[in-house]
């Protein structure tokens, strides 16, 4: 491969591994989910076993970077935790479908790999999102505190007025 493919490779490998990083992180010393927060790691060191390093290295030119100034609106901005999994999930995807394309190239097989993996990304992404639900539905809810006439009797109000 030419040094400017193996330079996308890289920074496409420095993409998915860094994002996946960030979200083990989160479900490690954040969520304390460590069935989440193995999967997580056993999928990134899946993807960096699937390069050499030693010529992704020597072709990176991070100095030479044209797009490093180059910046989004919300590229400094995160709103929650939620929010950095999320935005990390995605950055791994997107990672996942460049290497995908790339792979095509030489190796079908890793292309095959890649394209399997960010599928694996998807359903991750899928479960997250279900460990963040809330646990209650949509609705409108009583919530009881203090009140002055007991809480039996307020509730028994609340539902006798269908609130």
């Amino acid at each position: 491969m030419n040094r400017e493919v193996l330079r996308l490779i890289d920074a496409n490998l420095n993409r998915v591994t860094e994002g996946l990083r960030v979200v083990e992180d989160v479900f490690r010393y954040v969520r304390n989910d460590a069935p989440m927060q193995q999967r997580l790691k056993r999928m990134r060191h899946r993807i960096s076993a699937q390069a050499d390093p030693a010529p992704l290295v020597s072709s990176r030119d991070a100095a030479g970077d044209v797009g490093f100034a180059a910046k989004g609106s919300l590229e400094n901005r995160r709103s929650s935790i939620r929010d950095v999994i999320r935005s990390n999930m995605k950055r791994a995807q997107e990672g996942l479908r460049v290497l995908e394309e790339l792979m095509k190239i030489d190796s079908p097989d890793r292309a095959a790999l890649m394209k399997e993996l960010r599928y694996e990304c998807y359903q991750l992404e899928r479960d997250m999102e279900r460990a963040y639900r809330p646990v209650l539905g949509p609705g409108l809810y009583l919530i009881l505190t203090q009140p002055r006439a007991g809480y039996e009797a307020l509730a028994r109000m609340a539902v006798a007025e269908k609130i």
